[in-house]
């Protein structure tokens, strides 16, 4: 008898240590039970492009309506006017790039960011072959368009840096973005410096006559997720279950290229030639990194310097970023160190 409890505690033993071992080998995975909460409808100011595909396809796979969130969608022409939406009040979250939450947070004090949707490579320094533009030192003297005051601007002065030129040394033409395609295509500037998916149209339309120059280095930027602090700590469980949400939307992404293409192309009324293009400048996670809060920092002093305001004092950033939601589904994205 005493051998037959002996044997039965080795097998429990060994069973245990099983599971504990099946625990330590999941643990990390990306696999959190979906959040659960009353029924809360969350308005999300939105950009019309792919850089916000977490969302549409969040809403069109039903991963909000499965945590029990209403969504709605609202369409802005802009970051800037998505940023004005949730100050109005008249929507409790939006999507923008971090160069504009860099500079709504020096406005704003109480704009807070809950993660990034997406790191994006989506801008382009393009020229015209017939100016006899081969490379960088080709542009001295020459004129680029560009949006002024925004990051168009910002990552075109970076790159005179790094090229070993400066500002002075070309001629620099504000243009709205439209524009800047407009004024390249009938030859009124020598470069533009612009976004998708006015690169995709360039391109498109003039690709044997142009030289790209998009040698930005490392730099990238970010699209973040971000409310109000009124809306984001009132509702904490609700931006928990929008997050996961994402987070789903991310995996789906991931496992179905093809598929959230075309679900995309329908929802924006794009080719799927469009989106092949650009898709692989877009990294799509819900994340929280050491190097968003550094580009922040960056564009700030950019932009305290370049457009002179009487703020001369970079904002804590760390102290605008709501880490709980993230933290309680996915914690190991979060490596923002103070």
């Amino acid at each position: 008898m005493k051998q037959t409890w002996v044997a039965i505690a080795i097998i429990l033993a060994a069973a245990a240590a099983g599971a504990v071992a099946t625990l330590i080998l999941s643990r990390g995975e990306p696999t959190p039970a979906a959040a659960t909460g009353p029924r809360v409808s969350v308005t999300v100011a939105v950009q019309a492009g792919e850089t916000d595909a977490l969302l549409y396809l969040a809403k069109s796979k039903g991963y909000f309506e499965e945590r029990n969130l209403d969504v709605k969608l609202r369409p802005s022409a802009s970051s800037c006017q998505a940023i004005q939406t949730i100050v109005a009040g008249e929507a409790d979250l939006a999507t923008a790039s971090d160069f504009v939450v860099a500079q709504g947070v020096i406005q704003h004090e109480d704009l807070t960011i809950l993660g990034t949707i997406a790191r994006v490579n989506i801008n382009a320094l393009l020229a015209r072959r017939d100016r006899d533009i081969r490379s960088a030192t080709d542009l001295k003297g020459r004129r680029i368009g560009v949006t002024r005051d925004g990051i168009g601007e910002f990552l075109l002065t970076h790159y005179l840096i790094l090229k070993d030129l400066r500002p002075t040394d070309i001629e620099l033409v504000d243009l709205k973005p439209q524009e800047i395609v407009n004024a390249f295509s009938m030859g009124s500037i020598d470069a533009a410096f612009v976004s998708e998916p006015q690169v995709y149209g360039i391109q498109r339309a003039m690709d044997a006559e142009i030289t790209n120059l998009s040698d930005f280095g490392s730099h990238h930027h970010f699209v973040l997720l971000v409310g109000m602090d009124r809306w984001v700590y009132d509702n904490p469980n609700a931006a928990q279950r929008f997050l996961d949400a994402l987070i789903d939307a991310e995996n789906y992404i991931r496992e179905n290229k093809s598929g959230a293409q075309s679900i995309l192309a329908a929802r924006l009324e794009c080719t799927h030639d469009y989106l092949q293009k650009v898709w692989d400048k877009h990294e799509f996670g819900v994340t929280l990194p050491q190097a968003l809060l550094v580009s922040l920092e960056d564009e700030a002093r950019w932009q305290l310097r370049a457009l002179a305001r009487e703020q001369r004092t970079i904002p804590n950033y760390f102290h605008a970023i709501y880490r709980d939601a993230l933290a309680a589904t996915r914690p190991e994205a979060i490596t923002i160190i103070q």
